[in-house]
């Protein structure tokens, strides 16, 4: 299943709406976490995951996945359900 639908599935929201310009807590959450996923499962650069998200600059996608690193650090729920999507992508 392609990264952006699961991640958009595991947040309940809808890929077209992880994709919007959408500022709901729910959907930056949701895209921040395809962000990681993109970089840090795939290997992407950060203007190949700005393409794949509406044409987002690096400068976005450097924040997104910086926030959600940070994130992890503190909160071992959003940690534990990144492993799984991560581990279900792999799968």
């Amino acid at each position: 299943m392609d990264i952006i639908a699961r991640v958009a599935t595991a947040f309940n929201v809808s890929p077209s709406r992880l994709l919007a310009r959408d500022r709901a807590h729910n959907v930056v959450l949701a895209r921040q976490v395809a962000m990681y996923i993109l970089w840090r499962q795939n290997g992407n650069t950060l203007a190949s995951i700005g393409r794949l998200l509406d044409n987002r600059t690096s400068a976005t996608i450097s924040h997104g996945f910086q926030a959600i690193a940070n994130r992890i650090l503190k909160d071992p729920a959003l940690k534990r359900k990144i492993e799984a999507l991560k581990e279900e992508l792999n799968g």
